[in-house]
């Protein structure tokens, strides 16, 4: 019974996804760059993606942005196309 109610718990218990403000601040300081534009940028661009419903792949393109560091712009290019045409299917 106690090993359900772990697993249970496990389940609810939000996604640890890294936000666009800490994955900025990261970015800055591995990469160089000016933070400001890059967090109001990434928290518009989230907007538009809860807006959409595309939690998930917003998700999925922040957690490759924040595992590719430096070269995310080549690395994530497939989930960021995912995530467009999230976003872009819910528009019509």
């Amino acid at each position: 019974m106690i090993r359900w109610r772990w697993m249970l718990l496990v389940a609810l218990l939000p996604a640890c996804s890294p936000d666009p403000e800490s994955i900025c601040s990261n970015l800055v300081d591995e990469c160089g760059g000016a933070s400001e534009p890059c967090k109001s940028d990434g928290l518009a661009f989230e907007t538009e993606a809860l807006d959409a419903g595309c939690e998930v792949p917003f998700d999925d393109y922040l957690d490759c942005i924040d595992d590719a560091e430096c070269s995310w712009r080549s690395d994530c290019t497939e989930r960021r196309n995912a995530l467009d045409g999230c976003i872009a299917s819910s528009s019509e």
